[in-house]
């Protein structure tokens, strides 16, 4: 199945649902030389995920027909077959719903021949010319491997994979060209990147031109990346290019960080907003992908997104339960996001005075969330503290705040540990709220605020903490 050019790893669900009911039919018949007596599913796409609409059986002359009094969505569907591991063949499902396939195990793509459905007859002729062209460039990368050496010779093949690439996009440009209106044309668009023509307002003897065509070039990429998806049409859904597209955007296109991400993200959505379907996915992909991000500040923009969209009433389609859940996290995040004064606490020492954290006069202050009873901690403490002897010296502050109120506990860990020189401190009747305003949901959890106690990172291994203490204070010194 490596040669199918469309296929991403997919995971396959075996549901119902995302069929349009209507009193008329599909009928899809197959035959596949070479089996017999198998299981199909039909399938369609949304997003990267497969949904299983229909099934069928393959008689013995390799023949199977889906089949119901039903219209099927339009877009990418697949025709599976379980009992071959991540075996099956796709199709576009349009306005043609009566068609015959044929193909056989040796190559599904190569050998299949399309009766009654134009869109699939492109499609797969398509299909067939990105093999060839795949083909013939594996074999000069060879070439060029294997004559690496001469510099002469690999010149040449690179300029004929060069070469590859340009008729690659002229091929494509004339199908989107020649089928206007076919979801075959849209999925080929919607595969195509953004070609960034080249300024025409920036002089080229101006001090910084590099830079300054680097800048447009970005702007121009952001402002047009999704040009070539037609969001009005609900079809591109049910293809696994647009949750791709999204990701890409993302995660290779946009600075990141929190302002930069946060516009972007607003920018696609409202985008969207010309089709209902094509705006309720962007809205809830783009939500979950920020709050399911490992990388450090990207809650804030979940925050930002799900103020705008879901806690405004935008999002007509969230019921209770998603709007208490959205709720919860905006309450638990909001309050810690990066570039934000974090929360003062009033607490107590080990030795019976008052600490808060904003008389703390420091660089950068330090400040952890950990209990002796957790195991991560009984490592992460110790070797915080020692360097943190390192750190005192460039100006920095601990305020290492113990969870819980056994004193016993508490004290006893920091004698056997020798940890006395930073600030120790504890609520002892838990008034101070510290786990909402710092979402202290596990321990050991980690934040560094500069001078005037803003937040500029969090949830930080002691190492990682420590690179960036090292990166910032020589910065300070250079300025």
């Amino acid at each position: 199945m490596k040669k199918i050019y469309f296929i991403s790893n997919v995971i396959f669900f075996v549901i119902s649902s995302f069929i349009n009911v209507n009193a008329q039919s599909y009928k899809i018949k197959v035959k596949i030389n070479g089996l017999h007596g198998d299981s199909l599913y039909l399938g369609h796409y949304y997003a990267e995920k497969l949904y299983a609409v229909d099934t069928c059986k393959l008689d013995n002359k390799g023949v199977g027909t889906f089949s119901k009094k039903k219209v099927l969505d339009g877009g990418l569907y697949a025709v599976l077959f379980p009992t071959r591991k991540m075996s099956f063949f796709e199709i576009i499902i349009s306005d043609d719903q009566d068609m015959f396939l044929e193909t056989d195990t040796s190559d599904y793509v190569l050998n299949m021949k399309v009766t009654g459905s134009k869109e699939n007859e492109l499609f797969y002729a398509f299909q067939k010319k990105m093999a060839d062209m795949k083909s013939f460039a594996i074999g000069l990368q060879k070439r060029y491997t294997a004559n690496k050496d001469n510099k002469d010779s690999t010149k040449y093949i690179a300029g004929k994979l060069d070469s590859i690439d340009k008729v690659k996009d002229a091929y494509w440009e004339k199908e989107i060209k020649d089928n206007p209106n076919t979801l075959f044309a849209k999925i080929v668009k919607a595969m195509s990147n953004v070609k960034i023509p080249d300024p025409t307002n920036i002089d080229k003897n101006a001090k910084g031109y590099d830079s300054l065509v680097s800048v447009y070039r970005y702007n121009y990429n952001i402002e047009h990346f999704f040009d070539n998806i037609d969001f009005t049409d609900p079809r591109l859904l049910r293809t696994p290019f647009v949750e791709s597209r999204l990701k890409e955007f993302y995660e290779k296109n946009i600075i990141p960080n929190f302002d930069s991400l946060t516009n972007a993200a607003i920018k696609v959505i409202e985008k969207s907003k010309v089709n209902k379907e094509f705006f309720k996915y962007v809205v809830i992909t783009s939500t979950n992908y920020f709050l399911t991000s490992q990388i450090m500040g990207m809650d804030g923009v979940f925050v930002n997104l799900a103020e705008k969209y879901y806690l405004s009433g935008q999002a007509t389609w969230a019921d209770t339960s998603v709007m208490k859940s959205m709720t919860k996290y905006v309450n638990q995040f909001k309050p810690n996001m990066l570039g934000k004064v974090g929360h003062d606490l009033k607490l107590e020492t080990n030795t019976g005075e008052t600490v808060t954290l904003h008389q703390i006069k420091a660089k950068y202050t330090v400040l952890v969330f950990w209990e002796p009873s957790c195991g991560h901690c009984k490592k992460e403490i110790p070797l915080m503290y020692e360097k943190y002897t390192k750190w005192k010296e460039e100006g920095v502050e601990v305020l290492c705040v113990y969870t819980q109120v056994d004193e016993k506990e508490w004290n006893d860990f920091i004698e056997k540990h020798g940890i006395t020189d930073w600030i120790n401190a504890f609520d002892r009747y838990q008034r101070s709220s510290f786990r909402a305003f710092y979402n202290v949901d596990r321990t050991p959890t980690v934040y560094l605020l500069d001078e005037k106690k803003i937040i500029i990172a969090k949830r930080l291994g002691v190492e990682d903490l420590d690179k960036m203490l090292d990166r910032l204070l020589k910065k300070d010194v250079k300025k």
